[in-house]
């Protein structure tokens, strides 16, 4: 009966160079690169496309998926304004949300909200006002 010859060395090659490596390494190296294979070509044999299967010596494929017309980092800021802002609304009283609700939601006009609360636009004006800046304040409290 032949006996199988063991190695005592094992290498794997690492940026054009053989490294030494232990028996376990090189089969467990082996055994994922071999299950990779196996994959693509499961995934091949049903007829998945891969998008660098579109590259070309020029150009790679995903640069023509990109949707450069999307400012993902704009959509993220302007979440967190939003956030910031909802957490500043509830900085306010009753009085003070209903009138900025009327006024930036709802957009009834100043002269409309003082005509159904029965007092002058003037004085719905200076309300607005002191609420922005109260706004103000407590949206720049939240910056730092």
């Amino acid at each position: 009966m032949a006996t199988k010859k063991t190695r005592e060395n094992y290498y794997l090659p690492l940026n054009g160079k053989l490294i030494s490596v232990s028996k376990e390494v090189y089969e467990e190296f082996y055994s994922y690169n071999r299950r990779e294979r196996y994959l693509e070509e499961r995934d091949r044999s049903k007829g998945l496309l891969y998008f660098s299967d579109y590259d070309t010596e020029d150009n790679n494929f995903i640069d023509y998926v990109e949707d450069k017309t999307v400012d993902v980092e704009k959509i993220v800021e302007t979440g967190m304004i939003i956030k910031e802002l909802h957490k500043a609304l509830d900085g306010l009283n009753t009085d003070e949300r209903d009138l900025i609700e009327k006024i930036f939601f709802k957009e009834q006009s100043i002269r409309e909200i003082a005509r159904n609360e029965k007092v002058s636009h003037v004085a719905i004006q200076k309300r607005r006002n002191k609420v922005l800046e109260k706004l103000k304040e407590i949206l720049k409290d939240l910056e730092d």
